[in-house]
């Protein structure tokens, strides 16, 4: 289960974490509806391993947020960690 409420390094690194080579990114498709799905605010739709989350406000106007969930194959690149690059945190791994 993905914990939507933990801080946004944890979520990515959590997210990145799980396995999803192209063509198998089913079960973190799995995860992101389970988790979204509960949101009052947002109707949920899944077309294959498509998530597609969005609000019914009446609004005139929308914000579009498009990403992916499929990643490449591991190659020392998992787990996720941060590192620190002149002085500067950022997160390292596959899906990053």
């Amino acid at each position: 289960m993905l914990d939507l409420t933990s801080n946004a390094v944890d979520l990515t690194r959590a997210i990145c974490d799980i396995p999803s080579v192209s063509g198998d990114e089913g079960h973190l498709a799995d995860l992101i509806e389970q988790a979204v799905g509960d949101l009052p605010h947002l109707e949920v739709i899944r077309d294959g391993d498509t998530i597609i989350a969005r609000t019914n406000l009446g609004r005139d106007r929308r914000v579009a947020i498009a990403g992916h969930i499929d990643t490449v194959p591991i190659n020392r690149n998992v787990p996720t960690r941060t590192v620190d690059i002149d002085g500067e945190e950022f997160i390292w791994g596959r899906g990053t």
